[in-house]
């Protein structure tokens, strides 16, 4: 199971990387940063991107399997996530009626 592979902080920096915050980490998230970098969660922005840094694919299913939309917000009662753009420009569309 891909949650026994990261923990509950390694979440909030992948949900701080997908809401665009991810170049303003402290120290102590930086270095948590760096091993989501070294795991395949996160890699550095191409230079024509906004962004510093995106998540994987890997990371986008994670998130999605947690139900993680853009806003952060957990899916209570569905664990799909929205329909939304990643921070990568990725269409997540969900399955609801």
């Amino acid at each position: 199971m891909a949650d026994a592979l990261i923990t509950d902080q390694e979440i909030a920096i992948l949900c701080d990387v997908l809401e665009g915050s991810g170049a303003n980490l402290n120290a102590d998230k930086r270095k948590v940063l760096d091993q989501l970098i070294a795991k395949g969660f996160v890699v550095v922005a191409d230079q024509e991107s906004p962004a510093k840094y995106e998540l994987t694919g890997k990371a986008q299913h994670l998130l999605a399997e947690r139900g993680v939309g853009l806003s952060g917000g957990l899916q209570t009662s569905d664990t799909r996530p929205p329909d939304h753009t990643t921070a990568t420009g990725r269409v997540w569309k969900s399955e609801r009626s």
